[in-house]
């Protein structure tokens, strides 16, 4: 039987004090569903957008990097 040794360590203070302060964040931060809803809606928008943009400038680079082979 392998035991994760990690998982049943003593955990210090400090690590209890910022697991309980995560919770209470992810708890009691957002106060409706409605407004959780749209914060991933529009994050989920930014998300794709950063991502086309990466597509994007990625395939900039590799146009440039071509262009620089064929000229030289």
């Amino acid at each position: 039987m392998n035991i994760n040794e990690k998982f049943y360590r003593k955990k210090s203070p400090e690590a209890i004090a910022l697991e309980a302060t995560i919770a209470h964040y992810f708890l009691f931060y957002h106060k409706d569903l409605d407004y959780v809803v749209k914060h991933n809606e529009t994050q989920t928008a930014f998300d794709l957008e950063f991502e086309a943009v990466a597509l994007l400038k990625m395939y900039e680079i590799d146009r440039d990097q071509k262009m620089k082979s064929y000229v030289s």
